[in-house]
């Protein structure tokens, strides 16, 4: 999954998509610019205005093996599913 918004509100779409969807063997990559990305310590993080950082990122993603890509997943949804909850959203 490649998102590379340049405001706040895209990564969360993209954090909320790939959560619910059953996606193991992806990895994703983001801008650093929105907040939502640095929550997100296993994604591939770009500057989207530095077009050859965001192909050595999506160059490093087709190569990452499989078993990699499946532990960075899991590892962000458990940050998304513990860390993350309304309850938690709602107090700060």
């Amino acid at each position: 999954m490649h998102v590379t918004s340049l405001h706040d509100g895209m990564n969360l779409v993209s954090k909320n998509t790939w959560r619910r969807a059953q996606m193991e063997q992806v990895a994703v990559i983001l801008t650093y610019l929105p907040a939502q990305a640095h929550e997100l310590v296993d994604a591939l993080l770009v500057n989207p205005y530095d077009t050859e950082v965001t192909a050595d990122a999506i160059h490093r993603a087709l190569d990452m093996a499989p078993e990699e890509k499946r532990a960075r997943m899991s590892r962000m949804r458990s940050y998304v599913r513990e860390q993350q909850t309304s309850s938690r959203w709602a107090a700060t």
